[in-house]
């Protein structure tokens, strides 16, 4: 294999990869399949798709043969570190879908995450792409929970952006757990599992529409539906009336966007459709026994 290699102009950084992969590469009875593979694989390592057929004696050692009892004893318990990442990761991934954030951070923070080994060429961006990969996969697991993709979009992107922007060797196992955290919030707080279809929808709404009109009447035109009926069958199913959620709604996005937007405190509630300044100032203080600047101000001293 190392001839081979050497003939074919193959450096010496990929000629390992190349062993590891023939040593593992399964038997494929469809030589049509085989060299459309070769193909690709040319195309890819060697910037060209051309490739000579040599055949190879029949007496060559089986790649099984090659590997000595250690070896097999290596390979053995990489298989064994596989299975229990990934049954470590499908249990985190559960408890995310059930927004339970202990126990999910204490599933991926296992022994078998402490060894994930480098696919990248710099450790940065492995990294960068463990990260992401952890990010798919909470999103997806959010998602399971009913969460509607307009919450999972923007939570998602944030995180993108972080991952991208980062310049030094991110401690994972804090980002992680920010990730983890946060996914599992938004899942206790937008899961629509145990709503009806009319009041998810409103609620879905409601959320995209933090700055526009809001009221009972214009919802209830919106979808079709008596006031009266909205009003009752929200209470419900929510457990506060509907201008009590909305209310609660635009504070918590009013709260969120004091920690990520430089925006002025008066661009910030019409922002949340709070456009009176003074108002706005009143509510906040009602909701966290401070004002806004006074919030801000203690977020950037953090």
């Amino acid at each position: 294999m190392q001839q081979l290699a050497t003939r074919l102009g193959i450096k010496d950084d990929r000629k390992m990869d190349l062993s590891s992969f023939y040593i593992h590469f399964p038997r494929v009875l469809e030589r049509g399949e085989f060299e459309s593979f070769l193909h690709a694989f040319s195309k890819s390592y060697l910037g060209r798709d051309d490739f000579a057929q040599i055949r190879l004696p029949l007496s060559l050692p089986r790649p099984t043969d090659l590997l000595s009892v250690q070896g097999r004893k290596t390979e053995q318990a990489a298989f064994s570190l596989l299975e229990d990442r990934y049954a470590k990761e499908a249990e985190g991934l559960r408890y995310i879908t059930e927004g339970n954030a202990s126990a999910a951070e204490a599933a991926f923070t296992d022994h078998v995450f402490d060894s994930l080994e480098n696919r990248a060429p710099s450790s940065l961006r492995s990294n960068k792409n463990y990260l992401i990969v952890c990010n798919t996969l909470f999103r997806k697991a959010t998602e399971a929970a009913g969460v509607h993709p307009y919450y999972l979009n923007e939570i998602s992107r944030k995180f993108a952006i972080r991952i991208e922007n980062m310049q030094e060797l991110p401690q994972n196992y804090s980002f992680r757990r920010d990730m983890i955290h946060q996914y599992c919030n938004l899942v206790q707080s937008h899961r629509s599992g145990d709503q009806s279809e009319l009041i998810s929808r409103v609620n879905n709404y409601i959320d995209a529409n933090l700055d526009g009109d809001l009221s009972l009447q214009f919802i209830a035109n919106y979808y079709s539906v008596n006031k009266s009926y909205l009003s009752t069958r929200f209470k419900k199913e929510m457990g506060q009336t509907l201008s009590s959620y909305i209310l609660d709604r635009r504070l918590d996005r009013a709260i969120y966007l004091l920690n990520i937007d430089a925006g002025s405190i008066q661009e910030i509630a019409v922002a949340c459709g709070i456009p009176d300044l003074s108002y706005f100032t009143k509510l906040f203080h009602r909701e966290k026994k401070m004002t806004p600047s006074q919030y801000r101000k203690i977020i950037r001293s953090s």
